[in-house]
C-alpha cells in the first residue's frame, strides 16, 4: 500500500536544487536592491509550485543578513 506524504506549503528559504539557481537569482536581486537608492519593483513570474515564494524567502533572508544593524529594511 502506498503512503501519502503531505508537503508543507511554507517556503523553506534554502536552495535545494543541484545548480543553486535560486541562490544565484536571489544574489542578483539582492545586489540590485542594495545598489539602487530609489524604489525597486521586481516581478517574479512562474507557475504553481515553481519556487517563487521560496525565492522571495531566500532574498529576504539574504537582505536581513547583509543589512543587519543598518536602517535598511525589506518591505513586503
Amino acid at each position: 500500500m502506498e503512503k501519502w506524504k503531505i508537503l508543507d506549503n511554507e517556503p523553506c528559504g534554502a536552495d535545494l536544487f543541484e545548480g543553486q539557481t535560486q541562490k544565484n537569482v536571489a544574489k542578483t536581486i539582492c545586489d540590485v536592491l542594495q545598489e539602487k537608492e530609489c524604489c525597486q519593483i521586481i516581478c517574479i513570474d512562474g507557475g504553481l509550485g515553481s519556487g517563487k515564494s521560496n525565492l522571495v524567502k531566500i532574498v529576504e533572508n539574504d537582505i536581513e543578513t547583509t543589512t543587519s544593524g543598518s536602517k535598511k529594511m525589506l518591505r513586503k
